[in-house]
């Protein structure tokens, strides 16, 4: 990503372009849950920046391998130091505890990823990236404390809807 393309980065940074706290009572999600949630984990900050709204493409070097649907986003330990200094205040503003999903996301749509994608989705343009569309998005208004893997798994809809607020 060149110079230019990180100041697009710092104009977010100011106090009036931030996003509401992470852990505000989301609205209901308007699609219906499955039993089963699929879940992934994303190194820090990138997990907190989907959170907020900053980050609206997730980037894989694998296509999203389902139809749209819903994804439960889990803040891994890791930290990316590289991104923290590339993003700077805005990532560190946006960095949690890890150890934690903090929000579930509808993945409406995956494609291979081109330079106008680099400032949605936080990191810079590779040969065989793909990106997945975030749409809906439900902070946790109680995050989900749990231990990261790779690829997907699942988590139960009753531990979802409980963190999001929401009566089951």
């Amino acid at each position: 990503m060149g110079d230019a393309q990180l100041d697009l980065f710092q104009v977010t940074n100011s106090p009036q372009a931030r996003l509401p706290s992470l852990f505000t009572l989301p609205s209901s999600p308007a699609r219906p849950l499955p039993e089963r949630i699929r879940t992934i984990s994303l190194h820090r900050p990138y997990a907190g920046l989907v959170a907020a709204g900053l980050k609206t493409l997730e980037t894989r070097m694998w296509p999203w391998p389902y139809e749209a649907g819903w994804l439960l986003i889990h803040e891994s330990k890791g930290i990316d130091k590289e991104a923290m200094r590339r993003i700077g205040d805005v990532a560190q503003a946006h960095v949690g505890v890890g150890g934690v999903a903090l929000v579930l996301v509808w993945i409406g749509g995956c494609r291979t990823m081109v330079a106008a994608d680099e400032e949605r989705a936080m990191v810079g343009v590779s040969d065989g990236r793909w990106v997945w569309e975030v749409g809906e998005r439900h902070p946790l208004v109680t995050p989900i404390p749990m231990v990261g893997r790779q690829k997907f798994w699942s988590t139960p809809r009753e531990d979802v809807v409980a963190a999001l607020g929401l009566v089951a």
